[in-house]
């Protein structure tokens, strides 16, 4: 019980952070598409995504750091924390340096020679990719720190710096009009400096708060090979998750241009709003489920694996079907000049969102025990499956642009099944009884979820009147999973939980 109400003040904590983010976001992206253009803003989605597929790496040794870090506080071993620790900031000081070459040789390259950018703005976009590169540098390095907070659970100074960023990208927002610059390059420039007030922040409170953030960054050649043997393997991972994320990006820039990127780019914002619920319970619990393996409570492990798979397709589901139902108006509403392909791409979207919300609980899980080469072996090599087919889809067939996504969910839904078979036996958990604990009541609560989609079409300009139908839609959803997502315990446990929250204020 202690847990769950850690588990519960870690998790609103994450989402007070996450919706003031997303609103943050939603916003900036309309301001930003008549401050820059389409065409400018679709060129800043490509090249920054250019800079995210070079740091790669980083992805997998942040999961690597997270999860060495708790691993050593669930264990109770200081030594080894420390250990730990001092290798990953030598790791990611490596790293950040090996990441600013590659931006400077295969990165410049790809922009310069493949990328499908004007003429006009070929400088802007240059300068803008090394904005972009230095940020991603500081963001590497950060990571250590990163890792002590989340690992030490301390979800509320993590949502308090966040919020931070999010207040100054707004600042930002409202400052750009005024640059006597280069808009594109002005950008860059601040969302640089915006890192590293971040930055300073984290290093700060781990300093003041954590001896072990004061160790200097050592080389302990067992360390690195432990490290670097399981964020090898991840990165197998992160890389198959660049091909069919960025990938893609490149792939629609090369075949229809930067407009396409543009309608890429806001429905990547749609779906980081629409994951926020789900995204948030899952980083909350990533922490409680490695510290359960270390102290060898596998039934707990178990316990939490079907818990997030089941809560973290509902809350995902909570926002993806009112958005789907609305999406258009909300576009139209949102985004005075709504690029094209951007309805079916956000709706493309949400829809794999849905199926990419069980695997959180099986990823971490593997994480946890920490054999996961077979794991991400397999894994990625479905996932890449995306890359060479979206190509003879295009280049061969001819296909649409939204044909793409469509591979996309198939590919996810691949995916997902080759880790339930890898993963479940290394938790002692067969597949019939994690699918008997899910999918049944989960099967019934998302026909019933599909009615409305199936049976309305909504199509209003009304602001007034949009606000309503979303809210209405938001409130059907809540009840469905509530009434037939559930069952009678947790619908229990879930209305004792509201009501001692609501004792404990008064």
């Amino acid at each position: 019980m202690e847990n769950n109400n850690h588990l519960a003040k870690n998790t609103m904590m994450l989402y007070f952070r996450t919706f003031l983010i997303m609103g943050v976001s939603l916003y900036s992206v309309r301001v930003l598409i008549d401050i820059l253009g389409v065409e400018d803003y679709g060129i800043y989605n490509v090249v920054g995504g250019v800079v995210i597929s070079l740091g790669v790496i980083n992805a997998s040794l942040s999961g690597a750091s997270s999860r060495f870090v708790s691993y050593a506080i669930g264990n109770g071993n200081e030594d080894l924390l420390k250990k730990y620790y001092s290798s990953i900031k030598m790791i990611h000081w490596i790293l950040a340096i090996g990441v600013f070459l590659l931006g400077e040789t295969l990165g410049l390259w790809l922009v310069m020679d493949k990328l499908v950018i004007p003429a006009s703005r070929l400088t802007a976009a240059l300068l803008c990719f090394q904005m972009c590169l230095f940020t991603s540098m500081i963001s590497i390095i950060s990571v250590p720190f990163n890792a002590l907070i989340m690992s030490y659970e301390r979800m509320e100074i993590y949502a308090y710096i966040s919020i931070l960023e999010a207040v100054l990208k707004l600042a930002i927002i409202f400052i750009l009009p005024y640059t006597g610059f280069d808009k594109l390059i002005s950008y860059g420039v601040l969302l640089l400096m915006t890192q590293i007030i971040v930055r300073i922040c984290y290093n700060f409170y781990c300093l003041r708060n954590y001896k072990v953030a004061k160790l200097k960054a050592t080389f302990d050649k067992t360390v690195f090979k432990e490290i670097f043997s399981f964020a090898g393997w991840t990165f197998t991972g992160q890389l198959a998750y660049m091909g069919y994320t960025q990938g893609i990006s490149i792939l629609l820039n090369v075949f229809f241009g930067p407009i396409v990127n543009a309608a890429r780019g806001i429905a990547n914002q749609v779906q980081t709003g629409a994951g926020i619920l789900a995204k948030n319970f899952q980083v909350a619990i990533r922490p409680q489920i490695i510290k359960s393996w270390a102290q060898g409570d596998v039934d707990n492990v178990q316990y939490l694996v079907i818990m997030t798979s089941k809560l973290g397709y509902y809350l995902t589901a909570f926002t993806v079907f009112p958005i789907i139902l609305c999406s258009k108006p909300i576009l139209s509403i949102w985004i005075k000049n709504v690029p094209d392909h951007t309805v079916a791409f956000v709706n493309l979207t949400l829809i794999a969102m849905l199926v990419e919300s069980f695997s959180n609980a099986i990823i971490v899980a593997v994480h946890a025990v920490g054999n996961i080469k077979k794991f991400q072996i397999y894994e990625s090599l479905v996932l890449f499956m995306i890359i060479p087919v979206a190509y003879i889809q295009l280049r061969v067939f001819n296909m649409s642009a939204e044909a793409v996504l469509l591979m996309y969910i198939v590919v996810q839904i691949l995916a997902q099944i080759v880790r339930l078979a890898i993963v479940l036996p290394m938790i002692k958990m067969s597949i019939k009884d994690y699918v008997m604990q899910i999918f049944p009541r989960l099967s019934i609560t998302t026909i019933v979820l599909l009615l409305p989609l199936l049976t309305l079409n909504i199509d209003v300009v009304n602001l007034l009147n949009l606000l309503l139908y979303t809210a209405l839609m938001f409130l059907y959803v809540g009840l469905t999973v509530f009434m037939l997502g559930l069952s009678y315990t947790e619908r229990n446990l879930l209305r004792n939980m509201i009501i001692t929250k609501l004792h404990k204020k008064k």
